[in-house]
């Protein structure tokens, strides 16, 4: 949550998270927004700009990032689908934005995940938008654990 820490993703010392992420096998998350909505009304911290995301995923090219509170996924679509290890939340993304079948168009299904802020947030109206969609069972699957598992390292490839 850098902005709520005042600092941004181009930091120098970005370096040094990075590579001690990297060195650990640690796969480093950037929350966009702070998890509760209310928080943004009184404090009044900014979301993190869609050119930091760019900017952490085309300098350290080989972290494995995940972005969560993102409603902007059809914006950092062409990022998802250039790196290798960048991933994105969606169990945050409510209402028409996450529209699965739609989003399939554009976005990366395989580079999509689901549930990382649990049980921070309260995540069943996310988890609907999946459970019902039309999408086929084994991608319904990965959006769920399949896909995270990869980016962690448990499997190497889309079942």
């Amino acid at each position: 949550m850098p902005n709520y820490h005042a600092y941004r993703l181009w930091h120098p010392e970005m370096d040094r998270l990075m590579a001690m992420a990297a060195e650990r096998g640690i796969i480093v998350q950037i929350c966009t927004r702070i998890a509760d909505e209310r928080w943004h009304w009184m404090l009044k911290i900014p979301a993190v700009s869609r050119e930091d995301v760019d900017h952490v995923t085309s300098r350290y090219t080989d972290a494995r990032v995940l972005v969560s509170g993102c409603a902007e996924i059809v914006r950092i679509a062409p990022r998802l689908r250039e790196c290798p290890n960048f991933y994105a939340d969606t169990s945050r993304i409510r209402g028409p934005v996450l529209a699965l079948e739609h989003l399939a168009n554009i976005a990366p299904l395989e580079k999509l995940v689901f549930g990382s802020l649990w049980p921070i947030q309260m995540i069943e109206a996310s988890l609907w938008q999946i459970t019902w969609t039309q999408l086929p069972e084994p991608t319904k699957a990965n959006l769920l654990h399949g896909n995270f598992a990869r980016l962690a390292g448990m499997v190497t490839s889309a079942s």
